[in-house]
């Protein structure tokens, strides 16, 4: 008996502090542009990141070749089977939206898995420490009221910012010039993060809805269309 009490003394001791520390991720905080690069041993983006963002790229680039073939036909009265199905592909598989989607999932999944606070309409209870629009403080400012914890806000920052930019592509035939502008949009959000941990998560959420969208299109692709 005695040995348990002591036990539990040693436990309660260590873990107060720990407990007793605040999540900086979870805490409210707006996303601030820094104007000078923080200084970290996690790159923004890392290799890993910057190779799968290629690899997505390079998967868009040539889904849209298949469609313009596809399309061309169309246009010329020979269209074959496959043109058909690069054309039904196009309608359900188009790779910006599937990004977006899997960058969408990705932030709703760190959300919801470290309890953070953000624009939930639909949750109840809410997780704010304030309820939405009720940090008068906050009205006047972008997040419009929201207590949102900081790491959703960097995160979000990272998600719009590179949606932005595959957005405003007309063609990613240039693959080295789209992926370096996505990436790009990472790293100038990551030049004003030095949390570690949310410096692996900004790598993790793209490097994540890259590789499963170029997975998406290329396992699920139709094969290629004649280009006589």
């Amino acid at each position: 008996m005695k040995r348990l009490v002591i036990l539990a003394t040693l436990f309660g001791a260590i873990a107060a502090p720990a407990m007793a520390m605040p999540d900086a991720l979870l805490e409210a905080g707006v996303y601030t542009p820094a104007t000078t690069p923080v200084v970290s041993y996690t790159a923004v983006p890392n290799a890993d990141t910057t190779q799968a963002v290629k690899e997505f790229v390079v998967a868009w680039a040539y889904v849209n070749e298949q469609v313009a073939a596809a399309k061309r036909h169309e246009a010329e009265h020979r269209m074959t089977d496959d043109d058909r199905a690069w054309l039904r592909f196009a309608r359900h598989r188009n790779p910006v939206k599937r990004l977006s989607y899997h960058l969408d999932r990705r932030l709703e999944f760190y959300k919801r898995s470290h309890t953070w606070n953000a624009q939930n309409k639909y949750d109840r209870p809410y997780n704010y420490t304030l309820q939405p629009k009720q940090d008068t403080a906050l009205v006047d400012t972008p997040s419009k009221g929201y207590t949102n914890s900081y790491g959703w806000n960097v995160l979000y920052e990272e998600v719009n910012q590179v949606k932005d930019v595959v957005n405003s592509v007309q063609q990613p035939e240039d693959v080295e010039a789209v992926a370096l502008a996505i990436l790009n949009a990472s790293n100038q959000v990551g030049q004003s993060v030095d949390n570690e941990e949310l410096r692996y998560y900004l790598n993790e959420i793209l490097w994540f809805s890259a590789k499963q969208t170029q997975k998406e299109l290329l396992q699920e692709a139709p094969k290629p269309v004649s280009q006589r």
